[in-house]
């Protein structure tokens, strides 16, 4: 397996950088966990998934909410997060072509992140949770749904009509549905040594092409997602009842893995 070619620049005396190399049949995954400050003194943590092809980027910023309340304060510290998420959506473009089009302008996400008392959570998937698209955030601060009985600000399940879920968000990541446009290697480096220099723990999946080829295209991508979903549906059906479950394929096991490891 040959090593990191993007991420690479990270290793330096200023981060603590683990990067992992993934590659499926043609398609180059990089993924790096990029520190710059003790774990006491991180901010939080962001997860970022950027399509070369594309130029696109998504980033979730994680909280994780108390299992039993499932909501959180908003306080100064969120909020400066908010704005934080605010400047790093700034780096996407205007579409000008069929393939920039997106289904909104919010790249940036909070997932508040969930584990049940009980644990009953599946140790081989993500972390439940409410994934919120930034606008959305900003709405729902501003309207009395999130009104505490003491006047401040909360953000949860019982805050919030509306949210994604787990399976949702990976669909629009996968068909490149939602992210930037136009964002470029060199971008996404400054992004994630900016992250971890103001005290974020980041963790970035890059998926590039397989060094001949500068990766799938919009069209390719759209067909190789449609593809496997005929084929789950196939298996699903023709399969005996007592078939082992297959080995989940890089993708799937990306969107698994990724979202296990945030401090705040």
């Amino acid at each position: 397996m040959p090593g990191p070619r993007l991420l690479r620049p990270w290793d330096g005396p200023d981060f603590r950088c683990d990067i992992h190399v993934f590659e499926h049949e043609g398609r180059y995954i990089e993924v790096a966990n990029v520190n710059a400050t003790p774990v006491e003194g991180r901010l939080g943590s962001d997860l970022i998934y950027y399509h070369e092809a594309t130029g696109s980027f998504v980033m979730v910023q994680y909280k994780r909410l108390p299992s039993v309340e499932r909501w959180v304060y908003v306080d100064d510290r969120l909020r400066d997060q908010l704005d934080r998420l605010e400047a790093v959506a700034q780096a996407s473009r205007r579409p000008h072509a069929p393939h920039d089009w997106r289904l909104g302008s919010d790249p940036c996400f909070l997932k508040l992140a969930y584990w049940p008392e009980d644990g009953r959570a599946d140790p081989g998937g993500p972390a439940a949770g409410m994934y919120l698209p930034l606008s959305y955030v900003r709405l729902l601060l501003q309207d009395d749904c999130t009104l505490g009985p003491n006047g401040g600000r909360r953000l949860g399940y019982s805050y919030a009509d509306r949210h994604l879920i787990n399976s949702q968000f990976v669909e629009l990541v996968k068909h490149g549905l939602a992210g930037t446009v136009g964002t470029s290697r060199e971008e996404l480096l400054a992004l994630g040594s900016e992250r971890a220099l103001e005290g974020y723990s980041v963790t970035i999946a890059a998926e590039l092409g397989d060094g001949r080829l500068p990766g799938e295209t919009v069209r390719e991508r759209q067909r190789r997602a449609h593809s496997r979903k005929a084929g789950k549906r196939h298996a699903k059906k023709s399969a005996p009842a007592r078939v082992k479950p297959r080995k989940p394929v890089i993708e799937d096991q990306l969107f698994l893995d990724l979202d296990q490891d945030f401090a705040d």
